[in-house]
């Protein structure tokens, strides 16, 4: 075992984290789950959506036959959608195939949403199988103490896998996680007490920084909203597309323009009221992206006029998934009936 590893190993048993959720009964489908929910989300974020997701679905059997409405209902807030489509989309094929989840890197790979670091993941941490594993904490670590410039992904595989030790993996693949959530942080890490320093280029040279993306300028665009809300506070909502933002979920009718939001209301039903609201801009990671919301009330007795544009949701009790932007507008105080 190279003293990388050992270094690595001996940090985990001594300051690692060893009471998180999905460590205190490590099984292939808990590690798998959490491993998919962590993608460019923290720890903090995803216990309280694992505990929940583990409640509704505590099987790939259970998630597998569960409709993928409820699947996204249980996910909403968590954010980066696709990953719950590929969840369910996984667990079906894994009940297709018998229902046993796969055990070797190669297996894992093939399903979708599990890419060549997650499946290392899953069967270092949970069969103690050595895989080499490159999330953004190991991929950091790796990346200052060889020297090597984060965006060189081939040399960074070729670092990861000479480092790998062949007992322990999942140990050191923990290690490696906590270390750099812990110790070798994006900004200001703690090199006086990280168990590498000794022969890391970083320390001598401080030469390679964060390997993520600096916070930029996104594109921006505005989108119309229209609220449809009855008498007894229930509101009209559609599915999206299955792909693009927020695939899958359900949300308020959307128009490019005001005088398309206004058309659609007033083709629905004349005379109507409507109120606009104040927007709320969402960051996305692709995109800055600008609400502009339109208020309608109707009579619970219209609600008829709308049968073929929607569904009806009263935002206290969804069952469907639902974006956190889209969340906030639906479950804000109404302004005053005229």
């Amino acid at each position: 075992m190279s003293s990388f590893a050992r270094r690595v190993i001996r940090y985990q048993r001594k300051h690692g984290r060893h009471d998180l959720p999905w460590q205190r009964q490590r099984t292939l489908y808990r590690v798998w789950v959490s491993e998919i929910m962590l993608q460019q989300t923290q720890v903090a974020t995803v216990i309280p959506y694992f505990q929940r997701f583990m409640r509704a679905f505590p099987s790939v059997k259970r998630l597998a036959e569960t409709p993928l409405d409820a699947v996204l209902a249980c996910w909403s807030g968590l954010g980066y959608y696709a990953r719950a489509r590929h969840l369910h989309q996984a667990a079906r094929i894994i009940r297709s195939s018998g229902g046993q989840l796969p055990r070797t890197v190669e297996d894992w790979v093939r399903l979708p949403g599990v890419g060549r670091s997650t499946a290392g993941a899953i069967v270092s941490l949970t069969l103690d199988q050595p895989a080499p594993m490159l999330d953004g904490n190991a991929r950091r670590v790796i990346a200052r103490h060889q020297g090597l410039p984060a965006a060189l992904n081939a040399s960074l595989w070729r670092a990861a896998e000479a480092l790998l030790p062949r007992r322990d993996a999942g140990l050191y693949t923990q290690g490696l996680m906590d270390l750099g959530a812990q110790c070798c942080t994006p900004r200001t890490p703690d090199c006086v007490h990280c168990p590498l320093n000794e022969d890391c280029d970083y320390t001598r040279h401080g030469s390679i920084e964060q390997p993520g993306r600096k916070r930029s300028q996104l594109p921006h665009r505005t989108a119309w909203v229209v609220i449809v809300q009855t008498e007894n506070g229930e509101v009209l909502l559609r599915q999206r597309q299955a792909h693009g933002i927020w695939g899958g979920l359900w949300s308020l009718p959307e128009y490019p323009s005001r005088i398309e939001a206004r058309r659609w209301t007033q083709a629905c039903g004349e005379n109507l009221e409507w109120h606009e609201e104040p927007s709320l801009t969402h960051r996305l990671s692709h995109l800055e992206l600008c609400l502009r919301p339109l208020r309608v009330r109707i009579r619970n007795s219209d609600r008829k006029k709308f049968r073929q544009s929607g569904r009806w949701f009263h935002p206290s009790q969804l069952t469907v998934g639902v974006a956190t932007p889209i969340l906030k507008l639906i479950q804000r105080e109404p302004p005053p009936a005229a």
